[in-house]
C-alpha cells in the first residue's frame, strides 16, 4: 500500500467518524429541542393549556467510547437518563449547550471534506499547489522589484 493509500485510507475513516458524530448530535439537539419545550410551556398562559403537572418527561445522556481490543477497534456506547419523571420538576436543559457542540461537529465535518482531496490538491500539479506557488511567485517578484528599487536608491547616493 503507497502512502498516498494511507492517507487517503484516513482521510476517509476522519470524515466518516465526523460526519457519524454530526449525526449523533443532530439526533440529540433535536430530543434536547423538544425536552426544552416541554420543560418552558408548562407554566405558559392562555391561550395554551398548562400541562398536565404528573406527565413524565425524559431526557437521555449518551457518551460514545472507542477502545482497542485484540487489534480491533471497538465503539461502545453507553445511554443512561439525564432526567427522568414529572415536567413539574424537570430542570431547565438550554439548547445552547448541545448547539455549541454541533456547530464545532459540522465545522469538523467540513474540514474533513477538504482533506479527502488533500492528497491530490497539495500534490505537485494539483490545484491548490498551483495557487500556492502562483502566490509565492507574486510575492518574490514584489520583493524583487522592491530590492532592486533599494540597490538603486543606494546607488544613486554613492553616486552623489
Amino acid at each position: 500500500m503507497t502512502m498516498h493509500e494511507v492517507y487517503m485510507r484516513k482521510f476517509r475513516w476522519q470524515y466518516e467518524d465526523a460526519c457519524a458524530e454530526h449525526r449523533r448530535l443532530n439526533n440529540m439537539f433535536k430530543d434536547v429541542m423538544w425536552y426544552n419545550f416541554e420543560t418552558h410551556c408548562r407554566s405558559w398562559g392562555t391561550p395554551w393549556p398548562t400541562s398536565q403537572p404528573e406527565s413524565v418527561v425524559r431526557m437521555r445522556s449518551q457518551r460514545h467510547r472507542r477502545f482497542f481490543n485484540r487489534n480491533r477497534l471497538l465503539e461502545c456506547t453507553d445511554v443512561d437518563w439525564w432526567y427522568r419523571g414529572p415536567v413539574c420538576t424537570a430542570p431547565h436543559l438550554p439548547p445552547e449547550v448541545v448547539l455549541v457542540e454541533l456547530r464545532l461537529a459540522k465545522a469538523e465535518v467540513r474540514r474533513c471534506e477538504e482533506q479527502l482531496t488533500a492528497a491530490e490538491d497539495w500534490a505537485p500539479g494539483g490545484l491548490l499547489y498551483k495557487e500556492l506557488a502562483r502566490k509565492y511567485r507574486k510575492r518574490s517578484q514584489e520583493a524583487a522589484q522592491i530590492s532592486c528599487s533599494l540597490v538603486d536608491k543606494n546607488e544613486r547616493r554613492r553616486a552623489e
